[in-house]
């Protein structure tokens, strides 16, 4: 959980997820649903592939600075790409980079939104895979930070 006061959780009803793959198509038990589900013992497993991706389509303007994400160890990617796109035609605003650890403890990633893009859509590509067929086991996924005041996406 985020120790910022200033950040709001962005928790399922304030967005929509997609993924690029689900692992044999079995949505049933390895489905976008557990990336937020909040139990320990489920997860988004990803099929085989390069750059799978997270998707989140946010109900209004969100400003993102903070992302907590488990991997399991051996299932990761050593670099996370975020896009932060505009509402209209889902063109690129800006893009944050981040660094990861192959292991299962939960990665807390603050301040990496640091142009404060304003955004109603966000993706997340996983980099370099640590798994030779580019799966990506996700465990928790929580997204924090402040909903914008602006009615267009876009840069403050």
């Amino acid at each position: 959980m985020s120790l910022n006061p200033n950040n709001l959780a962005i928790i399922n009803r304030d967005y929509s997820l997609n993924v690029s793959s689900v692992l044999n198509k079995d949505h049933k038990q390895f489905g976008k649903s557990y990336l937020t589900d909040g139990n320990e013992e489920t997860c988004w497993n990803s099929d085989e592939g390069n750059f799978q991706w997270i998707f989140c389509t946010f109900h209004y303007p969100f400003i993102l600075n903070e992302l907590n994400i488990q991997f399991q160890g051996g299932f990761s990617c050593k670099k996370i790409l975020i896009k932060y796109l505009n509402h209209k035609d889902q063109q690129e605003l800006g893009e944050s980079i981040i660094y990861c650890e192959d292991n299962n403890l939960t990665q807390n990633f603050k301040d990496i939104n640091r142009l404060q893009f304003s955004s109603q859509f966000i993706k997340i590509f996983f980099l370099d895979c640590t798994d030779t067929f580019g799966r990506v086991i996700v465990y928790k996924f929580e997204l924090y930070g402040q909903r914008s005041e602006n009615k267009e996406s876009q840069h403050d």
